[in-house]
């Protein structure tokens, strides 16, 4: 068995594994909702190939960057994990991840975001990180609106001529994917959590009365195909991202409840969106505390520190630097260690999702 970098005309043969193991019985829509994946272009990914050449289990790696306060971070996500059946039990996913976890060192990305948590992941490193807050809203208990006032806020679907205006608005949150214009446009059609969800994506704006797109909200929503036999599941959204002011989103909020005919909707938040998660608690919405998503493994803490604008030294273990800077309440912040950055991080199941 041969492991190393699936080749570009190879991708096909990666989308249709991909497709067997995750979509069985569904339709195959790997290779359109993961574009980062599985379309032309530089391939990141790794594979192992049997000696025809065929492939027998696959790791999917796509690069990003991070943007925060601290600054910016390479990073590269992985995801569509997967082997063939009649090859499971040879160590090929242990081996497909050593290859990653050294190709991103030599790429100067010293975090791997993980789609997943499996066993594979954590005994090689990988940890639950940072802090957020879970809502669930409910069609019966709408958060209360004053039903003599008029919103302020003119609610719009979200259009093609609103691309930049969302750009800017992601670029001002404390956290976020260092995305150009053209790569946000990219996954904004794609939806890939959607799609795999078996969802389709809902895209508002909140406009102010002069006509400025003062918020933007992206979600996962049923589909008005009610063949799916499990009617409970259909009736509930998610929210994916968010941008702007966050009174406007409690609009938007309202207006995809009531439109859109949801039983509910799960808006999970990182402990840095404070200003939404408090609006949201001021009206009786009380969170779940839980972790970001997915799990991340640090392949080269010097080097993240260093990209933090940190000198780079620390006698912290990888788990314990994962902890003190993307944790706010870790127990390893104390007070000799205060020059370490608290890192905000943007949460990884949203409108990025690999």
């Amino acid at each position: 068995m041969q492991i190393r970098k699936v080749r570009k005309h190879e991708l096909s043969q990666a989308a249709e594994l991909a497709n067997k193991i995750f979509r069985s019985n569904r339709s195959p829509i790997m290779g359109s909702a993961f574009p980062a994946l599985f379309q032309p272009g530089i391939v990141h990914s790794f594979g192992a190939f049997d000696d025809r050449g065929k492939l027998r289990a696959f790791m999917g790696m796509a690069p990003l960057q991070i943007r925060t306060e601290a600054g910016v971070v390479n990073a590269f996500a992985i995801g569509s994990v997967c082997t063939d059946p009649e090859f499971r039990g040879a160590g090929l996913a242990s081996k497909l991840l050593e290859q990653c976890q050294a190709y991103a060192r030599i790429s100067g990305a010293p975090l791997l975001f993980i789609s997943g948590d499996r066993s594979l992941y954590t005994r090689n490193g990988a940890a639950y990180f940072g802090q957020s807050l879970r809502f669930e809203l409910h069609a019966g208990s709408l958060i209360p609106q004053d039903s003599q006032k008029e919103s302020p806020y003119i609610i719009s679907d979200f259009t093609a001529s609103d691309i930049f205006t969302l750009h800017r608005l992601l670029e001002q949150k404390p956290a976020a994917l260092g995305w150009s214009v053209a790569e946000l446009e990219q996954y904004v059609d794609a939806a890939p959590y959607a799609a795999v969800s078996d969802q389709v994506p809902c895209f508002r704006t909140a406009a102010s009365s002069s006509g400025e797109i003062v918020g933007i909200a992206m979600f996962s929503i049923p589909s008005t195909d009610t063949s799916s036999a499990n009617a409970e599941q259909e009736s509930k959204g998610r929210l994916l991202e968010w941008a702007g002011d966050p009174e406007s989103i409690i609009a938007i909020l309202h207006n995809v409840l009531s439109s859109q005919q949801l039983d509910g909707l799960t808006i999970t938040l990182p402990w840095q969106d404070q200003a939404l998660s408090s609006l949201l608690q001021s009206y009786s919405s009380q969170p779940v505390a839980e972790r970001n998503a997915g799990t991340v493994m640090i392949v080269d803490g010097p080097e993240l520190l260093r990209q933090l604008g940190h000198d780079g030294r620390t006698d912290l273990t990888a788990e314990e630097l994962c902890s003190c800077l993307f944790d706010p309440q870790s127990p390893y912040r104390k007070e000799d260690r205060s020059s370490l950055p608290l890192v905000p991080l943007p949460y990884m199941y949203g409108l990025f999702f690999i």
